[in-house]
């Protein structure tokens, strides 16, 4: 039946019907998008938790999954960021524990406390090893020339016995 304007209860009726439908889709359309919405929430911070708790426990060998380009998705980048720089900086530690004096870190900014630190004893340890070098050369130079001087003493304790053999000779 066509809408009869001059039947005002109908056209209430069809209205109030349309309006339902038309509130109930939002509140299905919504509902989809707010569960959409907390999953990725969720998924993002559990990833953000677990990161938490293995980079508490030690471990830098963790890699973040970017779910979407918002404000989570920044924040996975930017947690991601501070990961990838713990592990640059365990890369340098282990290089100096494992006697690579020369490796050079780099600083990423004036607050870079850890950077700097290791930074300090790179330098720190490649000035001492120089120090040792210096003073290893130096003792070598040193036992040379005492070497040298044990040589003259005893081409002089050779000469004089050799002397005092021909005293004695003479002598008898």
């Amino acid at each position: 039946k066509v809408l009869d304007q001059n039947d005002p209860e109908l056209f209430i009726k069809r209205y109030n019907d349309t309006m339902l439908v038309v509130f109930i889709l939002s509140a299905a359309i919504g509902t989809v998008i707010t569960i959409v919405i907390l999953r990725t929430i969720r998924k993002s911070l559990n990833q953000l938790s677990d990161a938490a708790s293995k980079l508490a426990s030690g471990s830098v060998d963790i890699k973040l999954t970017k779910l979407r380009d918002d404000e989570f998705g920044k924040v996975i980048d930017d947690y991601q960021a501070v990961i990838d720089r713990m592990r640059y900086e365990v890369a340098a530690a282990n290089e100096l524990a494992n006697g690579n004096m020369a490796v050079a870190v780099k600083t990423v900014s004036k607050e870079d406390a850890m950077g700097y630190a290791l930074k300090t004893i790179a330098e720190k340890n490649s000035s001492s090893i120089s120090n040792i070098k210096e003073s290893a050369y130096q003792v070598s130079v040193s036992s040379s020339q005492v070497a040298s001087a044990s040589e003259s003493l005893a081409q002089g304790s050779t000469e004089q016995a050799s002397a005092i053999e021909q005293i004695t000779a003479s002598i008898s």
